[in-house]
């Protein structure tokens, strides 16, 4: 894992998911829509970003 990096988890006990680099709002987005409005529970995250329109 590099620096800068944002380690995004699921539940406080789920496995890391790290983004390395410095990553702008619109480059962020996704991932934080994927957990935390619950994507990843039904859908792989490429399935996900085929439909995915950013907003920021």
């Amino acid at each position: 894992m590099g620096y800068p990096s944002t380690v995004l988890l699921s539940t406080p006990t789920a496995q890391p998911a790290p983004l390395a680099g410095y990553l702008k709002p619109a480059e962020l987005e996704p991932a934080l829509k994927y957990f935390g409005d619950g994507y990843y529970k039904n859908q792989n995250f490429t399935d996900f970003m085929k439909n995915f329109s950013g907003k920021w």
